[in-house]
């Protein structure tokens, strides 16, 4: 039986185009989530990733909260990037986060 509120259009793991403000660009870059005012980071794979926001794989599936902060990785310098984030959608361990600040 198959249960259509669970999967968007487009594939399980990829929510609809028209849904996202900017085109996102595959990658498979470091990133660390960021809670409970630095108290709590967890390693993460970012699948996608855009001006306004990223699609990240956890390692494990686990409810993260609404806000948070994304750390990203930059593969050439080794150098981080702090992106404070909203999550838009969860489905196991895919993530999509909106980035509600753009900063460098």
């Amino acid at each position: 039986m198959q249960d259509s509120d669970s999967s968007p259009p487009g594939g399980a793991d990829d929510p609809p185009d028209e849904l996202r403000s900017d085109a996102r660009q595959r990658t498979l870059r470091t990133g660390r989530i960021v809670i409970n005012r630095g108290a709590s980071t967890f390693d993460v794979t970012i699948r996608d990733m855009s001006a306004t926001g990223a699609r990240l794989l956890l390692k494990d599936a686990w409810n993260l909260p609404e806000t948070f902060e994304l750390l990203i990785r930059d593969p050439v310098s080794g150098d981080w990037t702090r992106q404070a984030c909203d999550k838009r959608w969860q489905r196991g361990n895919l993530v999509g986060a909106r980035f509600t600040n753009i900063s460098g």
